[in-house]
This record gives structure tokens, sequence and C-alpha cells, in this order.
């Protein structure tokens, strides 16, 4: 039955539609557990991260860390490293042969994988892969490799979990 905000898609499933509501169930204080869905996602069970940790006091610490990660210094201190890859990456883009006119098109979904894959390499060691770069690079196949394996994993995992969900409901 649907009602405003909430709506009751199956027996025990609703949706809530509201920022209130968002707090309610996924706030740090709210008073609901995470259900042992998120429990099929790591591979290795002692690999815990936010998203599949169950546990309140682990996941606070968790997050706690990642807080400091992502504080509003912690941002403005990557601001320039992201604008300098971004800057580069439009560079590229545009192709200076081409006539004023419109250029050839471009499948840009590896270019951001590896925009993306050099912003992290400079914030998290120190230094780009430079794989956005239009030079032979060793390291280019690296982001497919990892959304391939994301793709592979993931659908696997929640299609076993959708499997026992089934099982135990009856």
């Amino acid at each position: 039955m649907a009602s405003g905000e909430i709506f009751r898609f199956q027996p025990n499933g609703i949706i809530v539609n509201s920022p209130s509501g968002f707090q309610c169930i996924y706030g740090s204080k709210a008073n609901v557990k995470k259900g042992k869905f998120y429990e099929v996602f790591p591979r290795n069970k002692n690999s815990r991260n936010t998203l599949n940790t169950v546990d309140k006091v682990i996941h606070a610490h968790k997050r706690q860390v990642l807080n400091a990660a992502f504080s509003d210094n912690a941002l403005r201190s990557a601001e320039d490293f992201i604008i300098k890859h971004v800057d580069r990456w439009v560079e590229l883009l545009v192709d200076e042969d081409a006539p004023a006119a419109w250029s050839e098109p471009k499948n840009v979904s590896p270019l951001v994988d590896w925009l993306f894959f050099d912003v992290l390499g400079d914030l998290c060691f120190g230094r780009s892969f430079e794989t956005k770069e239009k030079k032979e690079n060793s390291l280019k196949f690296v982001p497919h490799s990892i959304s391939m394996w994301s793709k592979h994993i993931y659908p696997v995992s929640l299609r076993y979990l959708c499997m026992l969900d089934i099982a135990n409901d009856y």
C-alpha cells in the first residue's frame, strides 16, 4: 500500500522516500541492523569494509577512519591533484589535428577509467600511473580488469544470496 513517502512493495519490504526516513534507516544512530545480505560480498570473511560490515561497533571504527580521510581539509588538499589530472585529460581529448568542425567520436568509457586510475595513483601512492596518456602503457588494462572482476564477483554473490533468501522464506 502506498502512503506518501512510504511504500510497501512486499510484506517484509518498504521504500522510504524522504531525507528524515533515510536518516532513520541509514544514519549512524539508526535502530536497525544490516541484513545478512551484506555478509556475502567479501570473498574472504576477514576482509571487511564499511559496506559489508554488519557489526555496528566495527562499522563505527571503520567509518571513523574514513571520515578522517574524507574530511574537508583532506578533500581540499586533493583538489590540486584532481584538477591537474582533469586538465591534462581534457588536453588529450581535444584532437588538435582535426579541423575546427566536429572531431571523430570517442569511446570515453576507458578514457574515464584511465583518468580515475591516474588520480587514485597520485593520491594513494604519490605517483600517477599515466594510463590516460596516449603513449603505450602496460598498466592500461588494470582499470578494465578491476571492472570486469567486480561485474563477475558481485552478480554471482547476489544470485546465490537471492536463492538463500527464497529458500529461507518457505
